[in-house]
């Protein structure tokens, strides 16, 4: 199965970054408005087709975020999207990846490749500036 791998560096605590990945406030700042956490399930809205709901399938403070869709999601059902963490004068790094569960075509590989670039970007300039670039669902 194929699999996106990024890596960023963004210039701020690895508290910053891991809120921006697990509380409603940081995700809705960083990947799209529309966002509903409870417990260890995150519901995200983009548009028509793609809601996804995910479950939180492994957390270490400081190290590791590591959702699974659970629904909402096609074609990401049966895969994994990791966040590796690892801070370093006070600088925290982030190995990205997210295995797909499915076979997909080169060209929406491609597109879902190029939209984790951008919202990872989106997350670090959230971390480093107070403000990221989000998704808009739709009202």
């Amino acid at each position: 199965m194929k699999e996106i791998i990024h890596t960023v560096e963004i210039e701020a605590p690895v508290a910053t970054v891991e809120e921006a990945l697990t509380t409603e406030s940081g995700l809705s700042s960083w990947w799209t408005r529309g966002v509903s956490v409870q417990g260890d399930r995150i519901d995200f809205t983009f548009e028509k087709g793609f809601n996804p709901l995910m479950r939180v399938e492994q957390r270490e403070p400081g190290k590791l975020v590591a959702w699974a869709p659970e629904s909402g999601a096609d074609p990401w059902m049966g895969s994994t999207i990791r966040f590796e963490l690892g801070e370093r004068d006070g600088k925290t790094g982030i190995l990205f990846r997210h295995r797909y569960g499915q076979d997909l075509p080169d060209e929406v590989f491609g597109v879902f490749n190029f939209n984790w670039g951008y919202y990872l970007e989106s997350l670090r300039l959230l971390c480093e500036t107070g403000s990221g670039k989000p998704f808009q669902p739709e009202a």
